[in-house]
């Protein structure tokens, strides 16, 4: 419109009877003038448009149209139907009038883009790459009906045919982000020699024009960090997604989307603890909604966790172990990681932690889901998912058990049994109890009044508190005799 301003020339004219047709002037550079054509020269086109109420001319150089559309009152009658009835959702409505239309215009490319769009909201692509692809016979500059006919394309499963119209369209449109997102996503998924190459320029290209856009800053990054043909990563192609994720943050911290995938790459090159840190700092922005700053805490939680190196059965203080753990937090938190995985191979484990916040929420059935869960995917993960697959195998029996309301572990438990129900439920005495008589069975005095003390310590009833106390004073009377008689 600038270079349209710079070579206009608008002369203010008393206000006149508007001409009952409205006529369109197409330019070169794709913008449309509608208005009244007063005049058309070899040298320019003299247009009348409207200014509230009054009307301006605009002299318009003949070098910079394209082409003028002239349209009798009837025909903008229709169109003016159609662009009604499209804005009030009534697409048959439109398509009605569009047809009309085409057939009074059969040679307006205009008029068959229009039906084309329609026919493509109604989801008829057949009828619409049809009417889209006479559009760009007719007018085989018009960026717009070339797009819409490389989408019309793609949805009838035609992508060589539609990749050829997206290039067209940037070749037209090259600064219209569309038309190279689109190109870049068929290429990708058409994955053919080169193809690769070219669409990672067409993303390039399309950054360039809309260096803000989060979604391309996204596809991009994960066509750089996509595996190779043989399956192996591209370290260089890593460090590139990186580069494309940390400058978008750094322009936009609010960048939800962005942020998260940053956090994935940097805890995927070993450094969660910058991982967390990013995304801790998400879920400290009071402006950004309450299901994203959810969201980056539980996963600025879970490399929290990755940096201390797994340490504990749970990230942070998503753990149900934790004397002041929040529950329904611990849950919410823990849900948003599965639903969404940063790191597959971490499943197991976190189905764990979500079972162990159902049992000590003391809902057993749940539990019991979440148990099943984890058994089958540390099962389905192998020798490396070991632990979390005899862990899930104890809680289903202390599960059983506590639904019989009978002993939690058996008189004869082995230690290291014991030893791992009380890590794995030491909010629950029953577990400090059931550890506490095998160390005392085996002789260990000392550490069984410790577990003991343990258990009276999580205690709901007095009475219970003074059982376990007593057992743990027993205990530490044994431990006392034993080196009293040392020696004798």
């Amino acid at each position: 419109m600038r270079a349209l301003a710079a070579a206009a020339v608008a002369l203010a004219l008393a206000l006149a009877p508007a001409r009952a047709g409205e006529d369109e002037v197409i330019l070169r550079d794709g913008t449309s003038i509608h208005g009244e054509v007063v005049e058309e020269r070899p040298d320019l086109v003299r247009v009348a448009v409207a200014r509230g109420l009054d009307r301006v001319v605009i002299d318009l150089p003949r070098a910079q149209v394209h082409w003028v559309r002239r349209l009798a009152a009837a025909d903008a009658r229709l169109q003016r139907d159609a662009e009604a009835a499209l804005v009030r959702g009534d697409v048959a409505a439109a398509i009605s009038a569009l047809r009309r239309l085409v057939e009074a215009r059969p040679d307006d490319p205009r008029a068959r883009r229009e039906l084309g769009f329609a026919l493509l909201l109604q989801g008829d692509h057949a009828g619409a790459a049809a009417a889209l692809e006479r559009a760009c016979a007719l007018d085989g500059l018009d960026f717009e009906a070339h797009l819409q006919l490389a989408q019309a394309l793609e949805a009838l499963g035609r992508t060589d045919d539609a990749i050829e119209r997206f290039r067209r369209a940037t070749r037209l449109g090259p600064r219209h982000v569309v038309a190279w997102r689109g190109l870049s996503r068929l290429l990708l998924a058409r994955g053919a020699r080169r193809d690769r190459e070219e669409a990672l320029d067409a993303l390039a290209r399309a950054s360039r024009e809309a260096p803000d856009d989060e979604g391309l800053a996204l596809a991009r990054a994960a066509a750089l960090a996509a595996p190779g043909p043989d399956g192996d990563l591209d370290p260089t192609g890593l460090a590139q997604a990186r580069a494309v994720l940390e400058a978008l943050v750094a322009r936009r911290p609010d960048a939800a989307a962005a942020t998260r995938s940053l956090g994935r790459l940097l805890a995927a090159a070993g450094e969660a603890g910058r991982a967390k840190e990013r995304l801790a700092a998400l879920a400290a922005r009071e402006d950004a909604p309450p299901e994203v700053r959810d969201g980056a805490a539980a996963e600025a939680a879970l490399y929290g966790w990755l940096a201390a190196g797994l340490r504990g059965p749970a990230p942070g203080d998503l753990d149900a172990g934790h004397d002041d753990v929040d529950l329904a937090r611990a849950a919410r938190a823990l849900d948003l990681l599965l639903d969404d995985l940063p790191h597959p191979a971490l499943a197991p484990r976190l189905l764990l932690a979500r079972a162990r916040v159902a049992l000590r929420g003391q809902d057993l059935d749940e539990a019991g889901e979440w148990l099943e869960h984890a058994a089958l995917a540390a099962a389905a993960a192998g020798p490396d998912a070991g632990s979390v697959l005899a862990d899930a195998l104890l809680l289903q029996e202390v599960v059983v058990a506590l639904r019989r309301a009978g002993p939690l572990l058996g008189p004869e438990v082995a230690i290291a049994k014991a030893r791992q129900a009380a890590r794995l439920l030491p909010w629950l005495p029953a577990a400090h109890e059931a550890l506490a008589r095998a160390l005392e069975r085996d002789g260990a005095y000392e550490d069984a009044a410790l577990a003991f003390t343990r258990a009276a310590a999580r205690a709901a009833e007095r009475d219970e508190r003074d059982r376990l106390e007593a057992a743990a004073a027993a205990a530490r009377d044994a431990a006392a005799r034993r080196e009293r008689n040392r020696g004798l």
